[in-house]
């Protein structure tokens, strides 16, 4: 939920009053005293074009052993928190870039694939994987994966009026790449980049619970592959509208009966799916967080809505409606309470069976803080920006309409404790178990 955004991206951006950069921009020119500076002048030389070519530049792939040591970074780090992509067709597909042997073929038309899209996910894959690759500084890094992501940028075959070439694996493409814009700062074309996937799959019937089983998808793993991509871009798509403040494009009132993805590992027999369900799957991180952007959305719709809420409505608004901050912070409590016990912070989590389930672990508790704030901060900015004017009124009696002696005004004070004290639990658990040296490795922000 959290995004770094360049005071050169939001100059005349669109950003809604949930947006965080918004908050923090405000929160400086108020301790400052005046308005940010336009930098736009001076980010230049970090400006990613997001153009997309339609020529056919020559493949270029790195070292082998580095990209064995990147993709082996992926998988271990990216994969089990966004798995986007079925590892064994991956590594068929790799294998097949390098012997120049042929591409798997697949008789159902929204699962083929082609070898320029194929590049292409391969070099985002390996530009997510550089931020992990401990064996270089950050700084070069950084430039290598911004060489893999253009790399991977002029191989998008995205062309918005011939859908009749849009396939689930473009998709896959489309939502690597949101994770590296994310990660690298630039959420405004994250949020282009994640709305176009989001189209894509409604343009493939990926919504529709109807046209995503047997008789479209024989084959077990593709019926979860296709799950895996359509809950997870509804769920990137929902993490940077939270970011910026803006609406989701589909709300959760119209979501179709997709399942979501079963909870087993690729490492497990995909054809034998229910004998292959894992008491300790690395899925049950990924659905879980689905499951948590769904509320965090009716959080952003029911409080952040400006067509939801008056200045005469006050504070009774934010309790009375159907959707109220008790309703929600009931969903929240419950989705917390669903959490299997090895996906819980743990103050030993190291010695959590597998290395990647206790790196999991230190993550449900961090998003849920966060969501919590989502929930509380509306009514804890209404008390502070109207402290001044119960000021004044000190001399009323509670009788007297003052709104300090009313319900609704004690129950918000409550939430802004709530508020503050979530904050402050969210700095230490980030201090204690992702900035610490018991933290694993560079974290970009779309981890959090």
């Amino acid at each position: 939920l959290i995004a770094r955004a360049d005071a050169c991206e939001t100059n005349n951006e669109f950003l809604g009053p949930a947006s965080n950069t918004a908050f923090m921009k405000h929160i400086r020119q108020v301790i400052e005293g005046h308005p940010l500076e336009d930098r736009a002048s001076n980010s230049q030389s970090n400006r990613i074009d997001t153009h997309f070519s339609d020529g056919s530049p020559d493949y270029v792939l790195p070292p082998r052993q580095l990209a064995d040591s990147l993709v082996d970074h992926y998988w271990n780090y990216v994969h089990p928190l966004y798995p986007f992509l079925h590892k064994q067709s991956f590594h068929e597909t790799y294998e097949a870039l390098w012997t120049g042997q042929k591409f798997p073929i697949t008789t159902c038309t929204v699962m083929r694939t082609d070898e320029v899209t194929s590049v292409c996910i391969l070099n985002l894959v390996l530009a997510l994987g550089c931020q992990y690759h401990h064996e270089h500084g950050a700084g070069k890094a950084r430039a290598t994966a911004e060489v893999f992501y253009k790399r991977a940028r002029s191989f998008l075959r995205l062309n918005p009026t011939e859908p009749s070439n849009n396939t689930l694996q473009l998709v896959q493409g489309m939502l690597l790449m949101t994770q590296f814009l994310m990660g690298t700062g630039h959420t405004h074309k994250a949020w282009g980049v994640v709305g176009m996937a989001v189209r894509t799959c409604y343009q493939l019937g990926l919504h529709r619970a109807a046209d995503t089983g047997a008789d479209t998808f024989p084959r077990p793993v593709q019926r979860e592959i296709v799950r895996r991509v359509y809950h997870g871009a509804l769920m990137l798509e929902r993490l940077v509208c939270m970011n910026l403040g803006r609406p989701a494009m589909v709300s959760v009132s119209t979501l179709d009966s997709v399942s979501l993805p079963i909870e087993t590992d690729d490492d497990d027999d995909l054809q034998s799916l229910q004998a292959a369900q894992s008491s300790k799957s690395l899925l049950s991180f990924f659905n879980h967080s689905a499951r948590l952007y769904e509320i965090a959305q009716e959080i952003l719709v029911s409080l952040y809505s400006g067509g939801n809420q008056t200045d005469s409505d006050g504070l009774d608004s934010y309790f009375l409606r159907d959707q109220s901050v008790f309703r929600l912070e009931s969903y929240l409590r419950k989705w917390y309470a669903g959490i299997p016990s090895y996906l819980r912070l743990d103050p030993d989590a190291l010695n959590v069976e597998g290395q990647m389930l206790a790196n999991n672990s230190r993550l449900p508790n961090h998003r849920y803080l966060q969501v919590r704030i989502y929930l509380f901060r509306p009514i804890f900015v209404f008390v502070c920006t109207n402290s001044g004017k119960q000021c004044s009124n000190k001399h009323k009696k509670l009788e007297d309409d003052d709104p300090t002696g009313g319900l609704a005004f004690r129950t918000a004070s409550q939430c802004s404790f709530l508020c503050v004290e979530a904050a402050i639990r969210l700095i230490n658990v980030m201090h204690d178990n992702l900035t610490s040296r018991q933290a694993w490795g560079r974290k970009p922000s779309w981890l959090y």
